[in-house]
């Protein structure tokens, strides 16, 4: 099983301020593989920077960069096309990035890794896991 993290997952485990830090740690510290879409990664690195200044951003990237597990992903022209139909047809008021990550979980039969509850529910009533 291959996790794709959210950008918040992320950003908590390099934020030892957050209320969701030890829970990201718990989480990510295990982990031997996961994917990160690259949108994730520029979230990353935008609100680590805003937030907690660039050497905390950067420490994030490097740590990324040298996880030996770790798959970057970048949307295909059907799932850019599924991402855009599911954004602007939705009516749970999700992120264009979170779209995309509902998507990439469908497509690549990937767990969604988040810290975002809302968006666990609007995957699992737009996506229901076939039995």
């Amino acid at each position: 099983m291959t996790y794709l993290l959210d950008s918040n997952l992320i950003i908590a485990y390099f934020r030892p301020s957050e209320d969701k830090y030890d829970t990201a740690c718990q989480f990510i510290d295990p982990l031997e593989s996961f994917a990160i879409h690259d949108y994730v990664l520029a979230e990353v690195a935008t609100v680590l920077q805003l937030r907690e200044g660039h050497e905390v951003a950067k420490r994030a990237i490097d740590f990324l960069q040298s996880t030996e597990g770790l798959r970057f992903l970048r949307l295909s022209q059907d799932e850019l096309e599924m991402t855009l139909d599911l954004f602007l047809r939705q009516e749970d008021k999700i992120s264009f990035v979170d779209a995309s990550l509902l998507i990439l979980g469908r497509e690549r039969d990937l767990v969604l890794a988040t810290l975002d509850q809302d968006l666990v529910k609007c995957g699992k009533k737009r996506f229901p896991r076939r039995h």
